[in-house]
Formats: structure tokens, sequence, C-alpha cells
């Protein structure tokens, strides 16, 4: 068991080293000059010592090639980039395969990891793993975050080991809120059902309707429809302008959270992202948020016209 070990840790850098060339890994450096993904699948790789577990085995089967077939699945379907997540489907098929994905989090840009792990390897034989990463993305950190000025650093807690074949089996449950929910959107669906029929039936005319059948003909399709496509009142010509600043606040607001987003989540290109809010010109999307405070002004204005005048 330790002269495997020891062979383990001989053969390691030779190996990442063939990794690095063969599979084209990102050009990203660190200070010290090493490959961020070396760091990496330096640290994911590396049983942990005076270990006997399962894990801890077939972690040095696969790093030594004593069973191919691991090492294969690995270095094929785990991530080779920052933030390619590897390829999670064809990891599965394996019986004797678990994909485990790194997640770093507290960063400006989400950065996410992807391996294709023995099946005996859990998320959570990687707990003590933590620190080391936390120490490698750190540096990430401070290369990728532009010209914040704001102190980077991760720790223990910023980093998270997911499963996400168990985490689509406990999302498969269906819980009490799943349940509550569910009872509402049904309830409002067959109200729907149930006052379209009486419309269509006749059973619901007249706009002087009061007490329940005013109610339950909010809820008639024909009239909602109706409500949508005609306009019966005339256009206050005075205040149309606002209809103009509504729609650009509404396409602002959808443009900037759509770029956070994006910038939260795996991304192929962090560093280019992070470009864009170094840029003086792109300030109107990273202060989308304004957007928001444009409706509450517009809102103000309104209501103080309406008692004003």
């Amino acid at each position: 068991m330790k002269g495997s070990f020891i062979i383990s840790l001989t053969i390691l850098p030779a190996l990442i080293l063939a990794i690095d060339h063969s599979l084209s890994l990102t050009g990203l450096k660190s200070v010290h000059g090493k490959n961020i993904m070396d760091n990496i699948y330096t640290i994911m790789t590396t049983p942990k010592p005076n270990s006997k577990s399962a894990c801890t085995e077939a972690l040095i089967d696969m790093a030594t090639f004593a069973d191919s077939s691991l090492s294969l699945a690995f270095f094929l379907f785990s991530s080779k980039t920052l933030n390619d997540l590897g390829n999670y489907d064809d990891c599965i098929k394996f019986d004797t395969q678990r994909f485990i994905t790194l997640d770093f989090r507290n960063l400006p840009i989400g950065l996410t990891f992807g391996f294709c792990l023995p099946a005996a390897c859990t998320a959570d034989y990687f707990y003590e793993y933590k620190a080391p990463l936390a120490a490698v993305m750190t540096e990430i950190a401070t290369l990728i975050k532009g010209n914040y000025s704001i102190n980077v650093h991760l720790y223990e807690k910023d980093v998270y080991f997911i499963d996400p074949t168990e985490e689509r089996k406990a999302n498969a449950k269906f819980g009490a809120g799943f349940i509550v929910v569910v009872s509402i959107v049904g309830l409002f669906v067959l109200l729907c059902f149930i006052a379209t029929g009486l419309e269509i039936n006749g059973k619901l005319k007249g706009e002087s309707s009061s007490g329940l059948s005013a109610a339950i003909r909010c809820f008639g399709l024909k009239k909602s429809f109706n409500d949508l496509v005609t306009n019966s009142r005339k256009a206050d010509l005075e205040l149309a302008f606002f209809d103009g600043i509504r729609v650009l606040g509404i396409i602002w607001i959808i443009y900037g959270h759509v770029f956070q987003i994006t910038s939260n989540s795996p991304v192929l290109n962090p560093q280019d992202v992070q470009k864009l809010t170094v840029n003086p010109r792109r300030t109107f999307i990273y202060n989308a948020t304004l957007a928001v405070d444009l409706f509450f002004y517009l809102s103000a204005f309104l209501l103080s016209l309406i008692h004003i005048c």
C-alpha cells in the first residue's frame, strides 16, 4: 500500500505534464508560473495519506494507471479549462465512475469544474481538499478580478463539492411547498375552465354582475382576452411619453439580469466578461439596478400628479 502511494506521487507530476500537452489545458498562469489547471488536477488526484478507504485505493489505481479504465474516464470526461464542466452524461454511463462538481463561490465571477472520479469517491471524501483548493483559487481570483479595488480571498466555506446525481435524486422528491404551489395553481386553472364554460353557455352576461358571479367572471378566458385586445379609453397624450421610458427601463432591467446571471454562472471566458465591468462604455450593463429606481421615481411622480391635479 505504501509502495503504491509513493509510486503515485512519483508518477503524478509526469502524468499532469502529459495531460497538459495532450489535452491543451488553459494557458492561464498563476503568480508562481504554474498552470492553474495543473494545480487543481494535482490536488484532486492526490490520495489522502494514511488512508485505507476504497476511494484512496481507487485514486491510487487511477493515478498510477493500475486501472486504465478509471484513468481514461477521468482524462476524457473531466474539466480541461476554466469553467469547463466536463462531460457528465458520458461519465455516469460507467458503473465504475462518479461525477463530482467543484464549485467556488464568493468570487466576482463564478467558477465551476467537473471531475469524473471513481465511484468509491463521494463528495464528502474531498472535504479535506477544500483548504488547498481555496488557496489555489485565491490566485485565480487575484488574476481575473481586473481593476476591482477589492481583496478576494477564498476560504474553505467558499469551496463546495457536489454530486449532481444525488442532487437530482433529492430534488425529485415532492415537498410540502411543491404540493401547496401545485394545488394553488390547479385551483386557478379549474376556476378558468369553470368561468369560461359559464361564459360560453351565456350564464355570465353583463358587466353589472355582482358578488360571486362577478368574481367568477374575472377568471373567464373570453372576457380576459377581450379586455387585453381592446382599449376603450383614449390615450392621455400628455403622459404618453412615459410609455417609452417604461419600455427602455424594462429592456435595461432584462439586459442587466442577463449579464448578472451569466457572470455568476460557469463561463468559458471569465477574463473577457470581467473586462466589461471596467469598460466605461459598458457602465449601463452593471448599473442596471438603477433601472429599478427609475420605476420608483415614475410611480412617485404619477401618484403625486394624481393627488395634485
